[in-house]
């Protein structure tokens, strides 16, 4: 269990990306954002180039298309990217752009997408996956939270704009 803010990660054209920060109980981040730890546990190992092909499509779907809810895989409550293959191929104009990384994420809207935390995916289903599992469990338990805080008005989301006032119980 920890608390948690949403924090901007980065904006495009059409999709602002936030990611959480684990907080103490004055409110003061704690290590890096999820997000943060997720590249940078990959960035310098031989995933390097599925970092960097992972993110280029964010990017371009930020600029270019929107967060449209075929660009991500359905997780139970929360999704992951990359895209599916076929999609992640086009976005990337490349012939074949498979990767065994994964990350979750909430798309909240075509405009605003939560990023989490992921890993290397080695088995079939993320649930039976060492690597992904509790990344994917955290996943979806933020999800489900976030998800009631904008039902309850907690979070109000306007274009591109999010606002949190309060922490996150996780």
């Amino acid at each position: 269990m920890g608390y948690y803010t949403i924090n901007e990660f980065q904006t495009y054209e059409k999709v602002t990306y936030y990611t959480l920060q684990e907080v103490d109980e004055e409110g003061e981040p704690i290590g890096d954002s999820e997000t943060d730890n997720f590249m940078k546990r990959f960035m310098n190992t031989k995933y390097r180039s599925n970092i960097q092909k992972l993110f280029k499509s964010i990017e371009i779907i930020g600029k270019e298309y929107g967060a449209l809810d075929r660009f991500f895989r359905h997780e139970q409550s929360a999704h992951g990217l990359p895209p599916p293959t076929s999609l992640f191929s086009t976005i990337l104009n490349v012939s074949d752009a498979k990767i065994p990384l994964r990350l979750y994420c909430l798309r909240v809207t075509e405009e605003v997408v939560i990023l989490f935390n992921g890993g290397n995916k080695t088995a079939a289903r993320a649930q039976d996956c060492p690597n992904v599992a509790p990344h994917f469990n955290f996943a979806n338990r933020a999800a489900n939270s976030i998800d009631q805080l904008i039902l309850s008005r907690d979070i109000q989301i306007n274009g591109q704009d999010l606002e949190c006032s309060e922490t996150i119980e996780l």
